[in-house]
């Protein structure tokens, strides 16, 4: 009756047109494209749904942050070219950071799985960047890419996105990440958590993360589209789509959502800006867009 997942975009974005074929609701957990749920041609996906924010609320709070907080002015963009959500990701990021009146001074590109990035790593250092952008979406790259900028000798700060905050970075590239920032919706590190933590660590070997308490927020979502759909009758996909669509601060894992029905994001969804400092996450603010 109903779909969790899936986490990329990349497998989102053609998802959708499935979904409302199938007249079945699909809850995309990090999937954060915009066309996801919207078409490019800006028609609404009637049985597609996230629970995580999008990319254009991502790349303005990274922009944002970066410029007015961090004082930086020289960006370098280096992007996974096949990948909808690092595109999406820099292109609004770009848009404000430019817009605030930042300059983006190199924009590189890879595809994943490359595990070599010196050459465009050199052309950054040329070019004065003192940020270094690199949203990816599995924190190899991200983790490469620090480990050869330190071997460069290339000083800049680097800033990722929700993609890479696994605790499995800091194992591969904690000391060259140092001072380096990362954007998220949710932190393991939260006390509310610490629990759920250690029952899921005990049962499956491995740590919970951003992934797990997403995939979470989808789950509650759809049983409580369930929960309401049988209050009115036949728990039926379209039924419980309805109910998801019309939810109102309703408690998820993470937090409480309000379904936009137009676009079908969560309103308003917290985003936490971190740091890396002796290794370990550490929160620096909670950001709101204005």
């Amino acid at each position: 009756v109903a779909v969790i997942g899936p986490s990329w975009s990349a497998a989102g974005i053609p998802i959708a047109d499935i979904a409302d074929a199938a007249k079945v609701p699909v809850l995309a957990t990090t999937a954060s494209n915009v066309n996801v749920t919207v078409s490019e041609s800006g028609q609404l996906h009637p049985y597609m749904f996230r629970v995580c924010y999008i990319d254009p609320y991502q790349g303005y709070a990274q922009a944002d942050f970066a410029f007015n907080k961090l004082g930086l002015r020289k960006a370098a963009l280096l992007t996974d070219i096949a990948s909808p959500y690092t595109v999406g990701l820099h292109q609004f990021f770009e848009n404000h950071f430019k817009e605030l009146g930042g300059e983006i001074v190199a924009k590189e590109g890879y595809t994943q799985g490359d595990a070599e990035f010196r050459a465009q790593l050199a052309k950054i250092k040329e070019s004065g960047a003192d940020l270094l952008v690199v949203d990816a979406y599995t924190y190899k790259d991200v983790g490469l890419v620090a480990q050869q900028a330190e071997a460069l000798g290339l000083d800049v700060t680097i800033m990722a996105g929700d993609g890479v905050f696994v605790p499995e970075l800091l194992e591969m590239a904690g000391p060259q990440l140092e001072g380096a920032y990362v954007t998220t919706g949710v932190s393991e590190n939260s006390p509310e958590f610490a629990d759920f933590n250690a029952a899921f660590e005990k049962a499956h070997g491995t740590k919970a993360n951003i992934y797990t308490y997403y995939g979470l927020d989808a789950l509650m979502a759809i049983e409580y589209g369930i929960r309401e759909a049988v209050k009115k009758g036949d728990p039926t996909p379209t039924a419980i789509r309805d109910a998801i669509e019309t939810m109102k601060d309703v408690q998820l894992f993470t937090s409480k959502v309000t379904m936009e029905p137009d676009t079908h994001n969560p309103h308003n969804k917290p985003l936490l800006i971190m740091t890396i400092k002796n290794s370990q996450w550490e929160l620096v603010e909670t950001f709101t867009p204005k």
